[in-house]
């Protein structure tokens, strides 16, 4: 996916005109004026992005309604993987585990390859007895959703794929080593993991898109005063109901009010998560980039990062050695 230059420009716009202006006062104004500007500056900016700000209104009404959300924009995207394998040879006739599967939409989107059973499992009551909805006479037997967490997954049960989608952002960086030898332990060796998430330096990667339209607004505006400005409109958004897809009491980041909503962020970089990969008994077969912008220079302060964008990983459980040490 390339972006649109027209959309880079008009960051770069505001990154040179407000960037030093932000940074100024955030030194020479008491932090709760430089608040107040930054919070009235948010929306002054989403001005600029119009044409996405309706698009990401469209998202938003969505995930009003999580069973509209699970049954439409959930079920988004898997050809992210297909550009790295093909889903017969991920899917068809396998034993298949979504490690976070979320509300299930995509289960439904691998069911149509045929698999010979596939597990959803997420750490959210609320998203499994969404998915578990998705259960009928037809696919029982093939298709099961649970509240699980992966530890737990007896060795026993082994899978040939194990998928991930847009999960590891949200896993603190202290325990994807062991998430992925979870990975290992229970895939077979000539097993894969596909795994697709968004770097927090990614164009929407700040996770604010539903209410600051903004592309990359973690560049000119400090991560706190973002989310207070996004918790802010949550909490004034009538629309909001217990079927939302953010809990009425949900929060950014604040780890202990989740509510049953795991989204804070643990701003994995690319070279963050090939580190961990390599700590891990898993290795990396092939990266396949989805999101890198096509434009032939790096604008004005925008970190590299945000010229790599994100990536489909695609990785093997790492062959054991059982010859004698020297």
């Amino acid at each position: 996916m390339n972006y649109d230059t027209s959309l880079v420009a008009r960051v770069i716009i505001l990154q040179l005109s407000l960037a030093p202006l932000v940074k100024l006062t955030k030194l020479i104004l008491p932090k709760n004026i430089h608040q107040k500007l930054s919070t009235a500056l948010i929306p002054i900016t989403d001005l600029f992005f119009l044409p996405e700000k309706k698009q990401l209104n469209t998202l938003r009404t969505i995930k009003y309604d999580l069973r509209r959300y699970r049954d439409t924009y959930d079920r988004l995207g898997l050809d992210l993987y297909f550009k790295v394998l093909d889903p017969k040879t991920l899917f068809h006739q396998k034993v298949v585990l979504d490690f976070g599967c979320g509300v299930g939409g995509k289960c439904l989107e691998i069911l149509k390859f045929n698999p010979k059973k596939l597990t959803g499992i997420d750490l959210s009551k609320r998203n499994i007895a969404y998915a578990q909805e998705l259960t009928d006479r037809q696919n029982k037997k093939i298709l099961s959703f649970r509240h699980l967490d992966i530890g737990l997954l007896p060795s026993t049960s082994k899978y040939d794929t194990v998928v991930s989608y847009t999960v590891f952002e949200h896993i603190p960086k202290d325990e994807i080593v062991s998430i992925l030898n979870h990975f290992h332990r229970l895939l077979r060796p000539s097993g894969h993991a596909v795994i697709v998430f968004n770097h927090y330096q990614d164009r929407y990667g700040s996770h604010l898109k539903e209410y600051i339209y903004h592309p990359w607004p973690q560049l000119l505006f400090d991560e706190q005063d973002l989310n207070l400005y996004w918790n802010q409109k949550l909490r004034e958004d009538k629309n909001i109901t217990p079927n939302s897809y953010f809990p009425v009491e949900y929060l950014h980041g604040f780890e202990k009010s989740n509510h049953d909503c795991y989204m804070n962020l643990n701003r994995l970089s690319k070279n963050d998560f090939l580190t961990l990969i390599k700590g891990s008994k898993m290795t990396c077969q092939r990266l396949y980039p989805y999101s890198t912008p096509s434009l032939p220079f790096k604008p004005p302060l925008f970190p590299k990062e945000c010229f790599e964008g994100s990536f489909v990983y695609l990785l093997s459980p790492k062959k054991q050695n059982h010859g004698k040490t020297k």
